[in-house]
């Protein structure tokens, strides 16, 4: 089984921002602006957040029938059959399948490791 598993600091800056501007403004803003206003921001914030935390992966794995992708909330199973393929870019990679897609933050060299794990024959 062939596996990558992204470093901890890279997965966790994203959330640690979204959550740092939350908790900045409860503190400084909550009271100053309307009821209405602060739902809207925080309930906006906190959308991303669980966008973030079902379809970033953290670890990737295969086997021969399945890819494995584990996310902070939830682990996926999808079979090989219906992956379509990946985009990549420098700092992120898009990956499609018939029913989903996932993402994954890296860094340029580990996206060649991804690849590799994926079966992709050539990086778009």
């Amino acid at each position: 089984m062939k596996s990558y598993r992204l470093k901890n600091s890279i997965y966790l800056i994203f959330p640690a921002m979204v959550s740092t501007v939350i908790i900045f403004y409860m503190i400084f803003m909550y009271k100053k602006s309307f009821l209405w206003v602060n739902i809207v921001n925080i309930g906006f914030d906190v959308i991303i957040l669980l966008y973030y935390l079902f379809k970033f992966c953290y670890k990737i794995s295969r086997d021969k029938e399945n890819i494995y992708f584990y996310t902070f909330l939830k682990n996926y199973k999808i079979p090989v059959k219906e992956y379509e393929g990946a985009i990549y870019t420098s700092i992120i990679i898009k990956i499609n399948t018939m029913t989903k897609s996932f993402y994954i933050l890296n860094v340029k060299k580990d996206r060649y490791i991804i690849k590799e794990i994926l079966g992709d024959g050539s990086i778009k």
